[in-house]
């Protein structure tokens, strides 16, 4: 039998050919086989994700978050890199509930860290629904963070997240989300202004809230229209520590009176009584420029309807602020009108404000209204020409100078020394001349080791002569 060349390379090529249809064909067994297996999980993953989707949104949030956390760790995170994303943002969600149940700065960290970590995989261009969402959450976030830590680097990436979110959103299109971000984005400009005060800050703060009033109005949405209103005259308040100091105070002032259409007594206690409390503030600060009679009364008017919520009881910390604020200015006002009068009502509301702190409580507080009673009584004894008020005084400024020592606070206890010595003079007027004289030379004396010729030439000039009168009327 003869070899035939042809005919075995036919039966080879024809023996390669099924060989390679055979493999293919186990390939594409496999690869179905696989597939089906990939696609069951796949399956079985939708699911899991589904129901705790259902649990998020019906506020199961432990539940959700330990079904995220399972689903995170058997899916490679390059597999399904979309699904991925969403069960970090999910995930990002329930952290961040979490932590506005516990006021827990560690999960508010692990929701921002969530968030940041689904933005890897999702960009505006491609999901903008999904993009928005996660920036604005983590806005939020970051927002809130700022209170507990790294305040100013927190404030700054909140900025940037809402300034995201303000691409897509405008008062056309999404009215309620335009409103809503730039109020957020006004209150993390004024946090960011309160702690650096940069006019910067205040500007931006002041747009962003003045931009949401676009869409919150009085008569739509009066309660955000009133806290909008009332950030805004904080932040004249603070403009007006740095430039243009009357017209920032004057639109201060319209800004709280706009918030007190909506805040009243009765219906929103404690937002009523903030707002007069920064109305009274603002009156007081406008005093120091337009000294008029009208701008005292209208200060003192506010704080009184303050304290129509602000009672010692409930709010003692407050009580003693306000009162201690009124007192200042009867002191001021009686400058310009009924000296005694004012003098005696000043003296009644630092004598208040006293009844909220104590040496051993609040010792600087203390000392603070105790210096006060001292001067008003002091400036009373030049009308009054009483011996008690004169004593009033005295004790006053001796109480104040057992918190302010020449090392703690060598300038308020030169001040507060050199007063307790005009106390001392004028009370030798009707008592004791000679033994109260003394003690008046002793507390020149402590003023001038603080006041001296260098550092305090005028004060030193003034104690001084003060103290050569006394030793010219003595000897």
């Amino acid at each position: 039998m003869s070899f035939d060349l042809k005919n075995s390379i036919y039966i080879l090529l024809g023996g390669m050919t099924g060989a390679a249809l055979a493999s293919l064909f186990i390939l594409i067994v496999y690869f179905f086989s696989d597939f089906r297996k990939q696609k069951a999980c796949r399956n079985k993953i939708l699911k899991r994700l589904d129901t705790a989707d259902m649990m998020l949104r019906e506020n199961m949030t432990m539940d959700a978050l330990s079904i995220y956390n399972e689903l995170l760790l058997n899916m490679p995170e390059p597999v399904e890199p979309e699904l991925y994303a969403h069960i970090k943002q999910s995930e990002g969600n329930c952290y961040y509930a979490i932590s506005m149940a516990q006021s827990n700065p560690e999960n508010l960290i692990k929701a921002i860290r969530s968030y940041e970590e689904a933005l890897l995989y999702d960009s505006f261009k491609k999901k903008p629904g999904e993009y928005l969402s996660i920036q604005a959450r983590l806005g939020d976030a970051y927002l809130k963070i700022s209170e507990f830590q790294k305040k100013e680097e927190f404030l700054a990436k909140a900025i940037r997240s809402f300034s995201e979110v303000l691409r897509a959103y405008t008062p056309e299109t999404e009215p309620v989300n335009y409103a809503s971000t730039q109020y957020k984005l006004g209150s993390s400009y004024k946090a960011l202004a309160e702690s650096k005060k940069k006019e910067g800050n205040l500007g931006s703060a002041i747009t962003a809230f003045n931009e949401s009033l676009k869409i919150y109005t009085i008569e739509a949405y009066p309660i955000n229209y009133a806290e909008t209103q009332n950030n805004i005259g904080v932040l004249f308040l603070m403009a007006a520590e740095v430039r243009d100091r009357e017209n920032n105070l004057i639109m201060a002032l319209e800004a709280f009176s706009n918030a007190l259409r909506i805040y009243t007594i009765g219906k929103y206690n404690i937002e009523f009584a903030a707002a007069q409390k920064n109305r009274g503030k603002t009156y007081s600060l406008l005093s120091l420029i337009r000294h008029d009679e009208k701008v005292f009364i209208n200060a003192v008017n506010a704080f009184y309807e303050a304290l129509k919520v602000y009672g010692i009881e409930a709010y003692p910390a407050e009580y003693g602020e306000i009162q201690n604020s009124i007192g200042t200015i009867y002191q001021a006002l009686s400058e310009l009108s009924t000296k005694s009068d004012n003098l005696q009502k000043a003296i009644t509301s630092f004598e208040e404000a006293l009844k909220t702190c104590s040496f051993e409580s609040d010792p600087a507080r203390y000392a603070a209204v105790q210096h006060n009673i001292g001067d008003a009584c002091l400036i009373f004894s030049e009308s009054d020409g009483s011996e008690a008020i004169l004593e009033k005084g005295i004790n006053s400024y001796r109480e104040a100078l057992r918190v302010k020592t020449i090392s703690n606070a060598p300038s308020k206890f030169a001040a507060i020394q050199y007063r307790l010595g005009n106390a001392y003079r004028n009370i030798s007027k009707y008592r004791e001349k000679e033994d109260n004289l003394n003690k008046a030379a002793e507390a020149y004396k402590e003023a001038l080791k603080v006041y001296t010729a260098d550092n305090y030439p005028l004060e030193h000039k003034e104690v001084y002569l003060s103290l050569d009168k006394i030793r010219r009327t003595m000897y």
